[in-house]
C-alpha cells in the first residue's frame, strides 16, 4: 500500500545505523518500476565506488558480489515494484557483513532474516 511510510521507516533505520556505526556504510538505491538487472547493478556499483565495464550481467554480478563481500554495509533498495532476483544482481544477503533492506508494496517479497533488525539497531 502506498503512503504508509515505508521509505520513512527505512530512512530512520539508515540514520540509526549511521549514528551507531554498526556498519561501515549505508547505500541507498532507488529502484525504478521498470528496472533492469544491468541498470540496478550499475546503480549499486556507483554507490559503492565500483566501476563495472563488463556488459555481461553474470560477470557484472560476480564483480559486484566480490566487492560487496569485502564490505560491512547495508544496502537499501527503495520502492521495489516487482521481484528482484538478488543473486542475478550480485547481492547475496547471506554474506557476512552485508544486510539488505527492501521497501516494497508487494506482500510476497521476503528477503530478510528475522534477527537482522537486532543486528542493525
Amino acid at each position: 500500500m502506498g503512503g504508509v511510510r515505508k521509505t520513512l521507516l527505512a530512512t530512520l533505520v539508515e540514520n540509526v545505523v549511521k549514528r551507531k556505526g554498526s556498519f561501515k556504510d549505508v547505500f541507498w538505491v532507488p529502484v525504478s518500476p521498470n528496472f533492469s538487472i544491468s541498470n540496478l547493478q550499475g546503480d549499486i556499483a556507483k554507490r559503492i565506488g565500483l566501476k563495472l565495464d563488463e556488459e555481461d550481467e553474470k560477470i557484472r554480478a560476480e564483480e559486484l558480489s566480490s566487492a560487496l563481500e569485502k564490505k560491512e554495509v547495508v544496502i537499501i533498495l527503495d520502492d521495489v515494484w516487482k521481484y528482484i532476483d538478488l543473486d542475478k544482481v550480485g547481492i547475496h544477503p547471506r554474506v557476512n557483513g552485508l544486510k539488505v533492506i527492501i521497501t516494497t508494496r508487494l506482500k510476497h517479497l521476503s528477503f530478510i532474516d528475522k534477527d537482522v533488525s537486532d543486528e542493525l539497531l
